[in-house]
């Protein structure tokens, strides 16, 4: 086994508490949820949900048999279908609610309502069936809803909603996260419904994301349960909720893993830098609705586009944001850093540094894609911060990686270039168009290893190059890439969850899907798998419209995307994990354009990173979903608050394992 003592990066595998529940089997766990019922109401359990069903005048809820400690940082989330409802209004499906004498019981909408906290419900209050969310405020308990048109919590109103339109028989993703350290809280959710025809505000997309709401602004709240269904006892209405997966995440110890992205709105505009965090290192949450780590200044190199944010906490008090900027003719970049104070979580603000750019472009040669790092294992101290970066030469237009290197502090000193250290590839190599710097670097038993990204005629590959120093590597010729091309046409217009194509072979449950089919690149729709039905049809989550057979649309699973690239490589507890980016969805097809960019986790259990090629995480990827609240359309090269490489070596025995050795290990 390898010893965390010769790894670098690594963090701490998620907390084991941690869970994920599927409701695979024909019955509740114990250990997680209690159903409850009255009346003729019934839970049961069948095709991978949980059906909580409320005729007239009954309840029929699960909880969880654990009381919420809102002194830990986590995240709840709740993928949900509401069935059927008649009258929509009042329709719990899922809340926090505060009982003291005892676990949550069957009762009358007065007494159950006066003990929620914090809830979803569906209701009417604009003519169209409609997600709310609501809270009981401290002083006399009044109900206060999220305003998402005013972008604030506020009074009952007939106006005032969280998502709309929804339609029953549709899924969605409802969330509430807990921040332990500061006492608040605050809801999110995914998935909105088609209207009729195509638009982009529909499917698998982040929607709302509220204020914070302090834990003191709320009722007594000190006794609070998880409950998921209809507690009501007394409401007229027939009501079916379907409960798809929970999942529950804790941090360990209330830490944070922070990370930055770069997000745009359309094809046409620049990214801009975006900061996210999450609790396990699998699903990320924005800071909030709109703040901008940093936007284009619209000066040359920084003018129009940033990219590739990395954060490197120096441990002395100061956090260096690295990141590339080009202008708006893609001619003039450079690789910049900003810096702010050593804070958690790390808000900014950020301040450039005055003698940005810190690697410019030379004779309209492009630089691009940093990874950067401060390396206590380098005995140069001239050399201590090194810079991983791309250049694209004039001559023909190809790209290959190159190295920088500085003293500290990185943010006023002047980095001396090295000059290339993995060239592009010979005839018939994986990387013989390019050689992206989007790459991550691991230091593990005295070695460095490059993980990059190479390019030839059918796409990219994931690649790796290694050596005692990053001045002296040698490729490995394996490809760890594992995209299957999973591209089928429609058959039968798409209205609705489920998908008519030639063949679903290699489809899998729960992946995300993308469905195109023009050439403009903002046009396009994603959803996700919940169920093969046949050898040609399978059903979505979120339903979608107006893909047509004749056109044809296409639908692509999200792991069969022609371009990738990555940024960080990590070991996790036992695991190597690999962010990594996917865009240019349907670059090989051509009449498709979708521009989707996204953020994705693979990973494998082998004991080195080359042990074995990884795979797509379908259950969290896209890690951050697109949209922070019906607004940005795409994410893409993501990059984690990375600790400098400072660990210790121990005396190893033996034959030593082989991360030197090109190819697969055993």
């Amino acid at each position: 086994m390898i010893s965390d003592s010769v790894v670098w990066p690594r963090q701490a595998a998620p907390n084991r508490k941690n869970f994920l529940d599927h409701f695979s089997g024909a019955s509740l766990e114990a250990s997680r949820w209690v159903g409850v019922t009255s009346g003729t109401g019934a839970v049961s359990v069948t095709d991978s949900y949980v059906e909580c069903n409320a005729p007239s005048n009954s309840a029929a809820f699960i909880y969880h048999p654990i009381k919420i400690n809102t002194s830990v940082s986590q995240l709840w989330q709740i993928c949900l279908d509401v069935h059927s409802a008649g009258a929509t209004y009042p329709f719990v499906c899922c809340g926090l609610l505060n009982r003291s004498a005892g676990a949550p019981m069957a009762d009358t909408e007065a007494t159950n309502k006066a003990l929620l906290r914090a809830w979803w419900s569906f209701g009417n209050p604009t003519g169209g069936l409609s997600a709310l969310m609501h809270y009981a405020a401290s002083g006399g308990g009044t109900e206060t809803v999220w305003d998402k048109p005013g972008e604030a919590w506020g009074a009952v109103g007939a106006a005032k909603y969280a998502v709309q339109p929804i339609r029953t028989d549709d899924y969605y993703v409802v969330e509430i996260e807990i921040d332990g350290v500061n006492s608040r809280w605050r809801m999110l959710q995914k998935g909105q419904t088609y209207v009729s025809g195509y638009t982009f505000d529909q499917g698998d997309r982040r929607f709302t994301l509220t204020n914070w709401v302090s834990w003191s602004s709320v009722e007594a709240s000190a006794d609070l349960w998880l409950v998921i269904g209809q507690p009501y006892t007394n409401v007229a209405a027939s009501r079916v909720l379907r409960v798809e997966w929970v999942r529950y995440i804790e941090s360990n110890a209330n830490a944070l893993i922070e990370g930055w992205s770069s997000a745009k709105g359309t094809q046409a505009t620049g990214h801009t830098l975006r900061h996210y965090w999450s609790y396990d290192g699998k699903v990320f949450v924005p800071e909030d609705r709109a703040t901008d780590a940093l936007v284009p200044t619209g000066g040359a190199w920084e003018g129009f586009d940033l990219q590739c944010p990395i954060v490197v906490r120096d441990g002395s008090g100061t956090d260096y944001l690295f990141y590339f900027g080009v202008h708006s003719g893609f001619i003039d970049s450079g690789i910049g850093v900003a810096t702010a104070p050593t804070t958690i979580p790390q808000n900014g603000p950020w301040t450039r540094a005055g003698s940005n750019p810190k690697i410019a472009t030379v004779a309209n040669n492009t630089v691009r894609y940093a990874f950067v790092f401060k390396d206590h294992q380098e005995p140069d101290a001239q050399k201590r911060w090194k810079c991983v970066y791309a250049q694209i030469r004039t001559s023909d237009f190809k790209e290959e990686i190159r190295l920088a290197t500085a003293p500290h502090p990185p943010d006023t000193s002047t980095w001396t270039l090295h000059g290339v250290i993995i060239p592009v590839g010979g005839a018939g190599a994986k990387d013989e168009f390019n050689c992206y710097g989007m790459a991550g670097v691991v230091y593990l038993h005295g070695t460095y290893e490059v993980w990059y990204t190479g390019e030839d005629a059918s796409g990219t590959h994931l690649l790796r190059a290694f050596g005692p120093s990053l001045l002296s590597l040698t490729k490995d010729a394996t490809d760890y890439s594992t995209f299957p091309s999973v591209t089928e046409a429609l058959t039968a217009n798409l209205t609705g969850r489920t998908v008519t194509v030639a063949s679903t072979t290699g489809f899998v449950v729960d992946a995300q899907v993308l469905f195109d089919d023009d050439t403009t690149g903002d046009n396009y729709g994603t959803s996700r798998i919940r169920k093969i039905l046949s050898s040609t049809q399978l059903e979505l989550y979120h339903g979608l419209d107006g893909f047509l057979s004749g056109s044809p649309s296409h639908m692509r699973q999200i792991d069969g995307t022609a371009r990738d690239g990555g940024q960080i490589v990590m070991r996790v507890g036992s695991e190597w994990w690999f962010y990594r980016v996917q865009w240019g969805a349907f670059d090989n097809d051509a009449g498709f354009g979708a521009l989707c960019e996204q953020n994705m986790l693979y990973t494998h259990s082998g004991e080195l990173p080359s042990s074995q090629a990884p795979l797509m995480d379908h259950a969290v990827s896209p890690i951050i979903p697109r949209g922070f609240n019906s607004d940005l359309r795409s994410v893409e090269n993501m990059g984690l608050l990375m600790t400098p490489l400072d660990i210790t070596q121990r005396k190893k025995t033996g034959t030593r394992p082989a991360p030197f050795a090109p190819g697969l290990a055993r």
